[in-house]
Order: C-alpha cells, then structure tokens, then sequence
C-alpha cells in the first residue's frame, strides 16, 4: 500500500524528506527497536533494506547492509517518531474502532520546557555507576530496588560470535558492588525486558524468546527467581507469529501482568498483547486490541477495578503514531480506552499510579520537532489532567517512569543534543505537576540511552540502560545511583 502525506516521509538530515514505503518486517523492527533489541537483519524482506540504508544515508549516520548481525537502535526510533509506522498493513475489518469518539486532544499539551542542559562525563550527583561489559555487548532495559537495598537490574548479552543473545539478571548491592549475576536462555535470542521483586521476595522476569521450537519466531517469556536467581519456573506465551512481552507487573492478589506486541490472531500488522497469569505463570486469560495497522502495549500498572495500560497505535485517523490508553477489567474486558496526539508521532513507554492519578510518559513530536519527553496525568476514568512536554529541537525520548510516595516523578531515556547526533542518557524528576525539579544528562560521543529507573528506599534514583561507554565498542549495560539531580537549567516551570 502507498502511505500518503506526512506519515510516509523519511527524515532526510532536517532538511528535506523522502517518501518511502515499508513492509510489515520492517515496521515490526523498527517498533522493538526503541525496546532496544537487537536487529536481525536476515529476518527483513530484502526488499526493504535499500529503504533503510537510504533512510540512514539521509540522517547522515551509520549506514546498514545486508550483512547480518549489524546492530540498529536510536535511529529506527528517529524513524518511529516521524512516522514511518502509519505505513503498516492493509485495511481489515476490527473491533475496537481507533478511530471513534474516544479521541481525546484536550487539555492541549503545554509548550515544551526551554532547557538546553549541560553535558557531563559524569555528573556530580551520581553516587557510583556499575558497567557490564562482553566481548559481543550487553544490554541493560530495566530495574527494580528490593525491599532489602539491593538493587536487580535485567537486560541481556550477547554470548560469542553470531546473533545469540541470553537473558541476563545481575542483583547489586546498594553500592554498586554484584552481589550475583546469572543468565538464562537457550541457542538462539533470549531477551529480559523488565523486572520485579514480588511480595513474596521473588524475582520475576519478562521477555522474549526465540529459542522455544524449531522456528525462529519469538514467543513471550516470564521467569520467577528466588532471592539467590536460582529458577522457580519459566513459562512461554504466544501462538504462531512473533509475541513479544514488555513490562510485567505484580497485582494485589499475587498473580502478574505482562503487557506487549504480538502478530499472532491479529486484526492487522501488530496488536497490543495484554497476558495475566496466576503466581506460578500458568495462563488465566490473554487478550488482543489493534485496528487496521500497527498497535503496541509497553507499560501496564494496577488500577482499583483492573488494569491501566498504555502504548501507541497507527491505527488511527492521524495515520501517525498517537499515545493510546487502555483501561481493562480483571476479566480482561476494555472498560474504555483513549488516543491521545495532535500533530506528530506520539508513543506512551510506561505508566505509574498515585491515589487516584495516573501518569504515562513518553515522546511526542506534536512541536513539530522530532520529538521530546512527554508526559501526561489522567484519573480512572480516563479524564486528562494535564499534558507536559520537555526538550530541546532535536529527539528526545522518554523510555520509563517512575514515581515516590512524595509524588515526584522520574523520567529517563536519551536526549539528542544537535542535529545528526547520537542520543546522550537524559533523567528529568519532576512534581505531580509537572514542574521540574532536576535533571541529570551525560554521555561521550557515541549513544547512550536509560530505558529503566527506580526510586530507591532512601529517595535515591538509580537508572539503568546501555551505550557506547567511552566511546568505544561494544554497548555496555550501565547502572547508575543518583544522589541529587542538579537544579534545571532555563525555565523551572513546563
């Protein structure tokens, strides 16, 4: 299908654009890019990828081949936000309507913070930071502080030559020190994306697999851990097409929710996948809501009647991305959803609760720029609070949130600091609000990006990601203990 109007330009250095269309491969690639996974360039429809490596000729950075293994993040996520991904699929009928009176734009979003932060090596605040490295890289996506000052960080590492990855789980002590790291997985990409310490003083893990069967697809994966990582049990969730799980959490009762992507039983290129399953991992139910294109979950949390989760949908009237919001009973029925965007390429990466209130951050291009953090509260009943945007003229992306018992807010994920440039790892803590308290941004000349972050027990924020440390090969997974964020520069008020 040819994609029409602004969602089928490709960034071209700022300066121009070039129009293109994508297959579902693609899309599907460029959507698990902002995840961080790792690029499996032979799984791509040839076809694509003379569009790719024009595109990345466009930006002015590292160009790709068919060569496998070549690894791609940050820049799909640049193509993500200027709205490549409206391009996904061909109409079908489907249920529910994306494009009916739900739509919500109001309140409008505030005009962006002016800040233009400094970029240090390493900050003063920062307490201690923990580097993983690998001779292949591995990656940090997530984190989570015990009830004992630990800290439990998961992600994944490349094992040897070739495109196998295991997941990896490394529990630090409240100083930086490893108290034990393990790694889990089978012959082909195994992935951990998100982490918890449960009531009972278990880990529990979520990801993707690609190991289970004698296909490459990619099943969705949870893992519970006792306190020492030694495993209690592992279950797969999916069917036949690529299932992908996110962000898991632990509900009231004891048993977990994951929410993600999959192309299973769908109505168009991707559906948001939302999976509960009981203590012991076993399935009480899944669920599936997508339109005619290409549909995402990333964050999920609790709600008093159920669950709230949020990701971002092309299946719109838009064509580009906008932030979607979900509010689903424990039976797995919607009780309501909302779209929310203006002009641009908008996705929502992570969701926390307050009372009553609930938070979703990530990044918005409705400035008219490539993107900036976004950050938006709204009551049970899907009513919008306020709308917060923050960041430069350049991409910034908001990859998760967290919250204190204060109600002090923390985004992190990456800043792009000029044009053609690679992200540095940007956390922003602001009030329940939206008024900016602090902030910490740094990184060398190559990319690094936060995709975690944690209050700890004594209000310390620790943050978790990965980059290109010093600038040199291979990435690193990179945990890092905030003390104090430093007073923002420019306007203090969104």
């Amino acid at each position: 299908m040819a994609c029409h109007g602004r969602s089928a330009r490709l960034l071209n250095d700022r300066g121009g654009w070039r129009q293109g269309r994508a297959s579902a491969k693609l899309l599907r690639l460029m959507s698990t890019a902002l995840q961080g996974e790792i690029a499996l360039l032979q799984d791509l429809d040839p076809t694509v990828l003379p569009l790719v490596d024009d595109a990345l000729r466009g930006t002015g950075r590292r160009t790709i081949s068919s060569r496998p293994g070549r690894r791609i993040g940050w820049l799909f996520g640049t193509l993500v936000v200027t709205g490549l991904l409206a391009c996904a699929g061909p109409p079908v009928d489907t249920e529910p309507d994306l494009n009916s009176e739900l739509r919500t734009t109001e309140p409008a979003m505030e005009p962006a913070s002016s800040m233009d932060p400094s970029r240090e090596a390493t900050p003063p605040g920062v307490e201690w930071q923990h580097l993983e490295t690998s001779p292949g890289g591995s990656w940090g996506m997530d984190v989570s502080a015990a009830l004992d000052g630990s800290l439990v960080a998961a992600g994944w590492i490349a094992m040897g030559q070739g495109q196998r990855t295991d997941g990896l789980i490394r529990r630090l002590e409240g100083d930086g020190t490893t108290r034990w790291s393990k790694t889990f997985g089978g012959p082909r990409m195994d992935q951990l994306k998100s982490v918890l310490e449960s009531s009972s003083g278990d880990l529990v893990a979520g990801g993707t697999t690609r190991s289970q069967g004698e296909t490459r697809d990619q099943d969705g994966w949870l893992l519970r851990l006792n306190s020492e990582g030694e495993t209690r049990w592992e279950h797969f969730y999916g069917g036949s097409g690529d299932d992908q799980l996110y962000r898991v959490t632990e509900l009231r009762d004891g048993s977990l929710a994951a929410v993600g992507v999959t192309t299973t039983d769908t109505a168009g290129a991707e559906d948001l996948w939302l999976v509960l399953v009981d203590a012991e991992g076993s399935l009480l139910w899944e669920r599936r809501w997508g339109g005619e294109r290409s549909d995402w979950g990333y964050g999920v949390v609790e709600s008093e009647e159920g669950l709230i989760v949020v990701g971002a949908s092309a299946s719109g009237e838009r064509l580009d991305l906008e932030g979607w919001i979900l509010h689903v009973d424990l039976a797995g029925d919607l009780l309501w959803q909302r779209v929310l965007g203006e002009t641009g390429s908008d996705e929502l990466m992570d969701v926390v609760s307050s009372g009553n209130s609930f938070f979703a951050a990530g990044h918005t291009a409705a400035a008219g720029e490539l993107g900036q953090f976004w950050l938006v509260r709204f009551g049970p009943e899907g009513t919008i609070d306020w709308q917060r945007q923050y960041g430069g003229p350049y991409l910034d992306m908001a990859m998760a949130l967290a919250i204190n018992p204060a109600g002090e807010l923390l985004l992190a994920g990456g800043s792009t600091p000029a044009r053609n440039a690679l992200p540095d790892s940007w956390v922003l803590e602001v009030d329940t609000e939206g008024a900016i308290l602090g902030q910490e941004i740094w990184g060398g000349p190559l990319s690094e990006v936060w995709h975690g972050v944690v209050w700890t027990q004594q209000d310390d924020a620790v943050v978790v990601g990965y980059g290109h440390l010093e600038g040199q090969e291979p990435k690193t997974l990179w945990v890092s203990r905030i003390k104090s964020l430093t007073a923002a520069l420019g306007e203090a008020e969104p």
